[in-house]
């Protein structure tokens, strides 16, 4: 009874979120001492200050115009070219000065308070109440609305805006030029523009990193054997070693310690001798310490009870334990297998992502991405430059047979949105034919997690015959012409209101 009864709070609680809030809010990341620097080279390159200023950052340059309230979005990479016009209630940037400038972030403030980041992020803090006007400067290819948050890219790149779940009662127009939204904007809040790409594409990192994933949830099986980490090293079928296995942890819902210390060191010690690098699975919406139900936390991770916080407001204890993973027990990399998918939980997952950089470098920093930024599902918004601090990008789960060309260039692929590697799933469930390889190679340009049971089972030779011989320098050439075509679903999404008008 007592269990029913705190399964059912536990549901209650994570479907009204009482007396809980995001640990990082948009608020919070305006502040000059917060996130200073800057990681993978996205950086503030310049900043011209006159009665228009700009902001060049590596993947974009932001013309901010002071007396008649307007700042226009231009790409840098894959594409030079303006993407936007942001028109603002008059008088929002009039006062706007320079108050702190680093390799991360240009503040300005006055009225209003401007941030650019050097992932070609700006945040907005608008001293206005008013129509906020963003009209786009190209015709997109792809345009996805969930609530008051857009993705809009083209081949090329593009550009998202998030409301941080303050304005879902957004406007837009696409019938005709220029296509354009408008948010009924209240003094005090704060809207997020992203222009994509923020970074280039790593080529090189793409054809060169291949990850064997290990993994269960029985003790008897927790980790591999000393030969079988020799035998991925020596037949080349990965650098990376993703240990997947959520009852590893002492708790994996309250303290992320490993049950079998000796069996993790060996494994560590083994893989840095045969030159893999060791990344570890977590999920930061799993772990209830730091929560209003952390009272509810089980040991055991097939509990259906432990479905998951979606606020946030763990982020600072999720982050003192990554940070001892990769100091005290020598992990060199984390494996997110969720985060959180809440309107409001925006900036939190942004800080999180970015202050993970921090303990492993450029060890692997990992994705699986089941849900959108937003909670939308496996087909929703994506977050451009969220997604660009981590190497990977795994998708797929569920929705791994759906080929529209919409979902699988812009979801599934990465290419002149994040610039980071996207990655498509396979399992236990199916695996891809040979035409399926070619295609996702081909409109996703993804890649592949090598499963090591499949080595085992003799299932792995399809991937050894179809895909790895294909990962090699004359890649690029083969599918980057793909890659910058038209999918033709924004201008299908054109005639169909046409049609229905």
């Amino acid at each position: 009874m007592r269990r029913a009864a705190a399964g059912f709070l536990s549901c209650l609680l994570v479907a009204t979120c009482v007396a809980d809030a995001p640990g990082v809010t948009a608020v919070d990341l305006l502040a000059t001492e917060v996130l200073p620097g800057a990681s993978l080279g996205m950086t503030v390159e310049d900043v011209l200050d006159g009665e228009r200023v700009t902001v060049r950052t590596l993947g974009a340059d932001f013309v901010i115009d002071r007396s008649a309230d307007p700042i226009e979005c231009r790409q840098r990479i894959a594409a030079q070219r303006p993407v936007a016009v942001i028109r603002l209630p008059p008088g929002t940037l009039a006062d706007l000065r320079v108050t702190s400038r680093t390799p991360g972030a240009a503040v300005f403030s006055g009225k209003s308070t401007l941030r650019i980041n050097g992932d070609s992020l700006l945040m907005l803090r608008s001293g206005a109440d008013g129509p906020f006007v963003a009209e786009l400067a190209f015709t997109p290819d792809y345009f996805s609305q969930p609530q008051g948050n857009y993705n809009v890219f083209d081949p090329h790149g593009g550009i998202s805006f998030f409301e941080h779940g303050r304005r879902p009662d957004s406007r837009h127009s696409v019938a005709a030029e220029p296509v354009g939204v408008t948010w009924d904007w209240r003094a005090g809040e704060v809207i997020w523009e992203w222009v994509s790409p923020p970074k280039h594409y790593d080529w090189k990192k793409s054809i060169e990193s291949r990850v064997v994933v290990y993994g269960s949830s029985l003790q008897r099986y927790m980790y591999p054997d000393d030969l079988a980490i020799h035998r991925w090293r020596q037949f080349d079928f990965g650098d990376v070693l993703m240990f997947h296995g959520e009852n590893g942890w002492e708790n994996w819902q309250t303290n992320l310690i490993p049950r079998d210390l000796a069996g993790h060191q060996r494994i560590i010690a083994t893989a840095r001798e045969k030159g893999l690098k060791f990344c570890f699975h977590t999920s930061p919406k799993a772990v209830l310490k730091g929560t209003v139900i952390e009272d509810l936390a089980t040991p055991d991770v097939n509990d259906a009870k432990a479905s998951g916080w979606n606020t946030g407001s763990n982020v600072k204890e999720l982050l003192r334990q990554a940070e001892r993973l990769v100091n005290e027990y020598g992990v060199e990399g984390l494996y997110f297998g969720a985060m959180y998918s809440n309107p409001r939980a925006l900036a939190t997952r942004y800080w999180l992502t970015r202050v993970s950089r921090r303990p492993v470098g450029d060890g692997p920093l990992c994705f699986h991405s089941t849900t959108d930024v937003l909670g939308d599902g496996h087909t929703g918004l994506v977050s451009a430059p969220i997604n660009a601090y981590f190497d990977l990008i795994y998708k797929g789960v569920v929705e791994w047979p759906r080929f529209e060309p919409g979902c699988t260039r812009y979801i599934l692929a990465t290419y002149n949105t994040s610039n980071s590697i996207g990655v498509q799933v396979y399992d236990k469930r199916f695996k891809p034919t040979p035409e399926q390889i070619d295609f996702w190679l081909r409109s996703a340009r993804a890649r592949f997690f090598l499963l090591e049971y499949m080595h085992h089972s003799g299932e792995f030779d399809f991937m050894r015959q179809h895909y790895q011989p294909r990962l090699g320098p004359a890649l690029r050439g083969e599918i980057e012409p793909d890659m910058l075509n038209p999918t033709g679903v924004f201008y299908a999404f054109r005639q169909s209101i046409g049609e229905m008008g």
